[in-house]
């Protein structure tokens, strides 16, 4: 839920909110953004596990060279 409401966010260039909700996300379950960082998806397609990364590292503020 938190993570969804956050890429969706990202997605829609909500910036601001999506971080917020990321530095919740980053005291709550730490995990996701360690999962983020080695570059794992929930999603088993190429197209979605990299729209999935995209927003996800847009939220936590990550540059693609600082992921993965």
């Amino acid at each position: 839920p938190l993570v969804i409401e956050m890429k969706l966010l990202a997605a829609l260039g909500k910036l601001d909110q999506a971080r917020a909700i990321a530095g919740s996300i980053r005291r709550i379950a730490p995990e996701i953004e360690a999962r983020v960082r080695a570059g794992r998806s929930v999603f088993q397609r190429q197209q979605d596990r990299e729209r999935d990364l995209r927003y996800l590292r847009i939220a936590f503020d990550m540059s693609p060279e600082t992921a993965a």
